[in-house]
């Protein structure tokens, strides 16, 4: 059985809009698949951002406290014996 031309290329061209289709829709579902692990990937980094936040902010609000002066005179006398400045035992040298 011989094929007429323009069977043949009617032939070919349905079979490379075939593939052509095929083709586009397994990159449809490939890029979807990338599309969904990106948008978890960015779920994390903003979920783990957003603890960093607040770790950062906890720190902060310690970091004040400790650093508060009246806690930093007490250990200061209490640890290391030292003593607030006061002009009656302060020595004054002369150039």
């Amino acid at each position: 059985m011989k094929l007429s031309g323009s069977f043949r290329y009617g032939l070919i061209i349905n079979l490379w809009l075939v593939v052509m289709v095929l083709g586009t829709a397994l990159l449809l579902v490939h890029w979807q698949y990338t599309s969904r692990n990106l948008f978890v990937t960015l779920e994390k980094a903003e979920g783990t951002g957003n603890q960093l936040a607040s770790i950062h902010a906890s720190s902060l609000a310690e970091k004040r406290q400790l650093s508060a002066p009246a806690r930093v005179e007490r250990l200061a006398s209490e640890n290391l014996s030292m003593k607030t400045a006061d002009p009656t035992v302060t020595v004054y040298l002369k150039p």
